[in-house]
């Protein structure tokens, strides 16, 4: 008679416990690079900009860097088509995206029919100037202690939301805009038309 014995369960190998561990690991980091807008799941837009439902913005304010005692609310804006783009000096697709940004923001400084409006989101409006002094063009810039950016549910920076001359969004892109003529120039320039 043949005596069977058997054997105790071995516990998971760690090689095996290593790579589950890495995993976990990798899904945070992702979570985490795409969440702090380090990171885009979709590329960013280009081309025909799509609009949006009119959803209404409350009147909020944002301090202008360099005066905090000089603000301007969206409430004073009506009537002109807004670009709110939303950024921060710590942000590197918002340091590589802003020359581009800039360029229009510098070509828009004296438009009556809309208004560009560069938001950063730092801590403090302190890091803006030196970041700034590196930027060729003269535009103004603001700060925004995230009251306007939660308003607007801004997760991920950079994010610009166009409104529209009744103050409504029309228009919003998480990640990298298009600042070429074709891109958001051109949806400011057909919202100034309705």
């Amino acid at each position: 008679m043949a005596v069977t014995t058997s054997r105790p369960a071995s516990p998971p190998s760690s090689s095996k416990l290593f790579w589950i561990l890495m995993a976990a690991a990798a899904v945070l980091l992702i979570g985490y690079l795409v969440k702090s807008g380090l990171m885009r799941t979709s590329p960013p837009v280009r081309g025909v900009l799509a609009v949006s439902s009119r959803a209404s913005v409350p009147d909020l304010s944002v301090q202008v860097v360099g005066d905090g005692s000089r603000s301007v609310s969206l409430k004073s804006l009506k009537g002109k088509v807004v670009v709110l783009h939303f950024w921060a000096t710590w942000c590197p697709p918002c340091r590589a995206e802003f020359p581009e940004f800039a360029k229009f923001a510098a070509a828009s400084s004296g438009e009556s029919s809309w208004a560009v409006l560069p938001v950063s989101v730092d801590d403090s409006a302190a890091p803006v100037g030196p970041f700034l002094a590196k930027i060729p063009g003269t535009f103004t810039v603001y700060w925004d202690s995230a009251s306007l950016a939660n308003a607007l549910g801004v997760s991920a920076i950079p994010t610009t939301v166009v409104l529209d001359k009744e103050g409504r969004i029309a228009w919003t892109a998480q990640g990298a805009a298009d600042w070429s003529p074709k891109g958001v120039p051109a949806l400011v320039q057909s919202l100034t038309h309705e």
